[in-house]
């Protein structure tokens, strides 16, 4: 404070400069006053500053806590997404041992090991032309698909029937709702029951044959001389010559290829039937014969012949070649 008459500055609460002794009342109130204003400007700075960091703090708590929890949300989502994951892999590895851990003594027919069956139903037609046997009861077949691969199929109530291996135009004897027996080799493709038709029969077990069929064979198959296909050794076959042959004929004109050159036969009904041809010698074992013995044309006669086998059933007529 500063005495308002000398100037002098005045550093204790005297009430009269000691240098000119004027009376200090208005200097003091004058600066008591400004250090009342001093201290409360720097209170309200000490407030300001406060709030300030009290402020700052909660942001800092605030972000620090939101965050947390944000990480934590995330967190969460990510473990449960894990979990649900787990368990869609536990689910399919389950179901996938299921599938191959098929109880075979719950199945009402299993052709995993044997795909030979014998069904009884009725001949009907599908609506895109095929030849289905139908029955009213479902089933549950486990069986084989076209790449070899285990399948259970359920409700199954017809198949469809390849009827390459059966006599020409057989199934259309049989009368509507009529019911018969047909054996067979099963498989599964597009989840759908087919059989390889090997044999027709009535309800009661006994083969269905045509008589037309076995006048046919007895002419052209079962001949005590002659060939099936005569030049079969002199030019290439065509779809012309095996038009009106079936499954077991285009086998036995095949094998009568090899038997021409003296081949012996493992299959009892191909040695049959060409011990009962007049024009054949058998004289080599079947592991001794080889193809170099044919000619070029009766080796591209044989494979044509062996193509269209096995196009008109998937496992051929099932003898030696």
């Amino acid at each position: 404070m500063k005495c308002r008459n000398c100037k002098s500055v005045i550093t204790d609460d005297s009430l009269y400069c000691p240098v000119c002794g004027v009376r200090l009342d208005d200097e003091r109130d004058a600066f008591d006053e400004l250090e009342e204003e001093e201290e409360l400007r720097d209170r309200k700075t000490k407030n300001n500053l406060l709030v300030i960091i009290i402020i700052c703090v909660v942001a800092v708590l605030v972000i620090g806590v939101g965050g947390f929890f944000v990480y934590r949300s995330m967190q969460e989502e990510e473990d449960e997404k894990e979990i649900r994951i787990e368990e869609t892999e536990e689910s399919e590895e389950k179901s996938s041992e299921e599938k191959e851990q098929v109880d075979a003594s719950k199945v009402d027919i299993n052709v995993v090991d044997d795909r030979r069956c014998t069904l009884v139903g009725s001949v009907k037609k599908a609506k895109d032309g095929s030849r289905i046997l139908s029955w009213s009861e479902g089933i549950s077949v486990y069986g084989l698909d076209e790449n070899s691969n285990r399948v259970l199929v359920e409700d199954v109530t017809s198949v469809y029937i390849n009827e390459a291996r059966l006599a020409s135009g057989i199934l259309d004897s049989v009368a509507a709702n009529q019911k018969v027996k047909i054996s067979g080799d099963l498989y599964i493709k597009n989840n759908d029951v087919h059989m390889d038709a090997t044999k027709l029969m009535d309800e009661n077990g006994k083969e269905i044959v045509l008589q037309k069929e076995e006048k046919n064979e007895t002419s052209t198959v079962a001949a005590s001389s002659g060939y099936i296909l005569p030049d079969s050794d002199k030019r290439a076959l065509t779809e012309a010559d095996v038009r009106n042959l079936n499954l077991r004929q285009v086998n036995y004109a095949k094998n009568e290829i090899y038997a021409r050159h003296g081949r012996k036969f493992n299959s009892p009904e191909l040695q049959n039937y060409f011990n009962s041809q007049s024009w054949y010698k058998g004289t080599i074992e079947p592991d001794n014969f080889s193809d170099s013995l044919l000619s070029a044309v009766e080796q591209q006669n044989a494979a044509f012949l062996r193509n269209l086998e096995f196009s008109m059933a998937s496992n051929g007529y099932q003898l030696d070649q």
